[in-house]
């Protein structure tokens, strides 16, 4: 409906996630519970970035960019342990398949 109006439908996807210390085993082990967030706190909008986590960041928009998904921002989050990933925007349907 949007094209025969002369619109192109576009669509952008962002994940917030949280990343703990230890590996998924131990974190089941542990029921879940008292996981350590990787970083203390907030870091959006500030001058300073947590650089100890730039790995992993760097790590998934490498491994999407193989994928051939274009990531627009990433930054970690307010909460401790929080990240933030946008991917590019696309037409609707490529933007469901990279978001998937």
């Amino acid at each position: 409906a949007a094209r025969s109006e002369g619109y192109q439908p576009i669509a952008a996807y962002e994940f917030e996630f949280y990343v703990f210390k230890g590996g998924p085993g131990e974190l089941a082990d542990r029921k879940w519970r008292d996981a350590e967030p990787i970083t203390s706190g907030s870091r959006t909008y500030s001058l300073y970035r947590n650089s100890s986590t730039e790995f992993l960041i760097g790590d998934i928009r490498e491994s999407l960019s193989r994928c051939g998904i274009d990531i627009e921002a990433s930054n970690s989050e307010h909460g401790p342990g929080q990240f933030e990933v946008n991917i590019h925007y696309a037409d609707a349907v490529t933007a469901a398949d990279h978001a998937v």
